[in-house]
């Protein structure tokens, strides 16, 4: 059975790029059923280029639209809501998919079942769509990171979509929707280069692995930002994101939302994050003494392996000449 497919594109004063996306959508190999773009109140001609482009598109293309700006998560959030596809593709308002990228995502679901979040390679440009040569992939890589969690490069089965919204909005949707996957062994990382990532200087986010004139570093990237006094401790707010993840993951295989994922992945997960919340508190707590009587803890939790679920020794490192912080963790409430 062909499975039906949607793309969902949040859209906001896109009116320089949109229309040369819009355009990738209608010359695929394989064509989408449906495109939900939701426009977060766009104040330039972003919903006039997105009218035009649906009055000549050869598929059904719904325009929601905002009567005040809600976010970028939000806004994924509501267009990934109203897609009625078997495969959803997420999408960015400024990049260019290659032809061929629709088909050869649903093949990568199609021969591995047990799949449901797909993330694509893809190349860096400049504002003029000028290819960079170098890809998201390769520069994590060259930094030190194992893989890539883009959101603009996912697509996901309507089964992953109907647990993972409603999004949270203190979590990145990308991280949500990819990470939680991630967790319970659902996702699978495509080397192959399906899209141009434009970078032109005003992009949502600009994560490290986004730029790219990135060198290799000696240190992992995040340690080298921490070491310049940009990435501060913050277990609150590691903490508040764990408790959500750790909410939604009991709720939904109370609901028997989860029921197409093994139970022994799910209950892994559960207690994998519980022995993070533990961790974080424990860290936040450390740093809260003078760093003559942090060495012991930090010690004792390392040779335990504790330290493996954050960043190993770095953040053990991280934790004995960080800044000394008055109070630990408060537990927030868990906003799902």
């Amino acid at each position: 059975m062909t499975p039906r497919i949607s793309i969902a594109m949040a859209a906001y004063n896109g009116e320089k790029y949109i229309r040369e996306q819009l355009e990738s959508f209608g010359t695929q190999t394989i064509p989408p059923n449906e495109v939900v773009i939701s426009d977060d109140n766009s104040s330039d001609k972003t919903v006039d280029i997105i009218e035009a482009f649906k009055a000549q598109a050869k598929f059904k293309v719904l325009l929601l639209r905002n009567k005040s700006r809600i976010g970028y998560t939000a806004n994924f959030g509501n267009t990934i809501s109203e897609c009625t596809g078997d495969i959803i593709f997420i999408s960015d308002q400024d990049d260019v998919w290659f032809p061929e990228k629709i088909q050869k995502i649903c093949k990568i679901l199609e021969e591995n079942r047990g799949v449901h979040c797909v993330v694509n390679d893809m190349e860096f440009t400049d504002s003029s769509l000028k290819p960079s040569g170098v890809t998201q992939l390769t520069l994590a890589r060259r930094l030190g990171a194992a893989g890539i969690n883009a959101g603009c490069g996912t697509a996901i089965t309507r089964q992953w979509r109907n647990f993972t919204v409603p999004f949270p909005l203190q979590i990145p949707y990308d991280s949500w929707v990819g990470g939680l996957a991630q967790r319970l062994g659902v996702f699978h990382l495509s080397e192959e280069r399906l899209q141009y990532y434009r970078r032109h200087g005003a992009n949502t986010t600009n994560p490290i692995y986004s730029r790219v004139h990135g060198r290799r570093a000696p240190l992992h990237p995040y340690f080298v930002k921490w070491l310049k006094g940009e990435a501060p401790h913050n277990f609150e707010a590691a903490h508040g994101s764990l408790a959500v993840i750790l909410e939604r993951l009991k709720d939904g295989r109370n609901k028997k939302q989860l029921d197409f994922i093994s139970e022994n992945a799910v209950a892994l997960a559960i207690q994998t994050i519980e022995r993070e919340l533990t961790l974080v508190k424990r860290r936040a707590e450390v740093v809260a003494r003078p760093h003559w009587a942090r060495i012991y803890p930090v010690a004792s939790l390392l040779l335990s392996g504790e330290y493996e679920l954050a960043s190993g020794a770095l953040s053990a490192l991280k934790d004995v000449v960080g800044p000394r912080r008055a109070v630990g963790v408060r537990t927030p409430t868990a906003l799902s």
